[in-house]
């Protein structure tokens, strides 16, 4: 009972609506380019499995603990294919692996692209159609100004907000790949970072709070901004008429200031989340060599591989 009522509530909400209109719009196109994310998952996943050998033919023992596991499921691979692990060989496929991912990179943020401003067209032609065939007691009752700060300005936003949600998508896809690595190497070591990276999130949870508060203050600051703009430009013969300039400079400075604290008051405040993080990633990986050399005595190419395999999930997170 209660499940339903969630679901109802969650079907009423912005995010649900956006969602909806979204994925219906373009399913097709959503569709290839989650494929995309998928394959450029399977490759990062590959290209990772491919360090196993590497490390082994550099000299390091990877026939320990977890790692030896998979340096047998990966040799297994090779003398399945009648393929025998050299260095060049190893390199050269690593390289075409790679150069693959890179490729499905390419294709996926152009298909990103093109849904994302598909999308902006779509709502934007969708906004004025609305506006357009609204009554003439609620058109009356808007200032021209707020809507024509719709049709530009917030669909554009909401444009940047779906090539970025786009991208969480597929950063989250890699990370996945990341994490079972990680926890295949060591699940202990993995749960015990990922409860600290968790409890790092819940102490910067206020400050994220707050960038999304300045962000809906950016909105009305730059419609007000938006609306001086029109109104000063529009009343300028008049203006002049008056020799009213310097209070007309004067009001059209103190909003383009506002819109400016805004902005510099999110930016500071992301980097400000950034930061702790980063500094708080920074001690955690220092914590962890400490405790995979001198409490688990892990292997080193194991170590290497997890150290690895952390620094590149850590920016993911945030």
């Amino acid at each position: 009972m209660l499940d339903g009522i969630h679901v109802q509530g969650f079907k009423k909400t912005l995010f649900w609506n956006y969602i909806s209109n979204f994925i219906g719009l373009m399913p097709g196109r959503i569709t290839l380019t989650l494929s995309l994310m998928v394959f450029i998952s399977l490759t990062e996943g590959v290209g990772l499995l491919l360090l196993v050998p590497l490390l082994q033919l550099v000299g390091l023992n990877v026939d320990e603990g977890s790692l030896g596991q998979i340096a047998g499921f990966v040799s297994s691979i090779f003398t399945y294919l009648h393929i025998k692990p050299t260095l060049i060989v190893v390199i050269i496929i690593y390289i075409l692996i790679m150069s693959l991912n890179a490729f499905l990179t390419r294709l996926q943020s152009i298909s990103a692209s093109k849904i994302e401003y598909d999308f902006a067209a779509h709502l934007r032609k969708r906004l004025f159609q609305a506006i357009t065939h609204s009554n003439l007691l609620y058109f009356s009752r808007k200032r021209s100004s707020d809507l024509a700060h719709a049709l530009t300005y917030e669909i554009e936003r909401i444009s940047s907000g779906t090539y970025f949600f786009l991208s969480i998508i597929a950063s989250s896809m890699v990370l996945i790949v990341y994490i079972i690595f990680a926890i295949k190497l060591s699940g202990i070591v993995t749960g015990f970072i990922f409860l600290v990276g968790v409890i790092l999130l819940l102490a910067l949870r206020r400050r994220m709070v707050s960038s999304g508060i300045i962000g809906e203050e950016i909105t009305e600051s730059s419609k007000n901004l938006y609306s001086s703009t029109l109104q000063h430009l529009d009343g300028m013969k008049t203006i002049k008429s008056y020799n009213l300039e310097e209070r007309n400079i004067r009001d059209f400075t103190s909003y383009t200031d506002e819109v400016v604290d805004k902005y510099i008051g999110s930016i500071r405040s992301y980097a400000d989340v950034k930061f702790l993080f980063d500094v708080g990633s920074v001690l955690m990986l220092g914590f962890l060599v400490v405790l995979l050399i001198n409490v688990l005595s892990l292997p080193t190419a194991a170590l290497l591989l997890l150290l690895f395999l952390f620094v590149r999930m850590i920016p993911n997170l945030v």
